[in-house]
């Protein structure tokens, strides 16, 4: 259970990275794009992970 917990967040930070890396070779859209996208994508999962940890 806690392994697959572990490699599921391994993995869901390593596609933040990689969205945060995608956004910011974009170029210009970092003031405003990226902070909606990072924020798209990290508030579910912390919803998510939150919830799996405190059900």
């Amino acid at each position: 259970m806690l392994q697959s917990l572990l490699f599921l967040f391994a993995v869901t930070t390593l596609v933040v990275a990689t969205l945060t890396t995608v956004v910011f070779l974009c170029g210009g859209t970092l003031r405003g794009g990226a902070h909606f996208e990072i924020s798209l994508v990290s508030r579910p999962l912390f919803y998510f992970l939150t919830s799996r940890f405190y059900p």
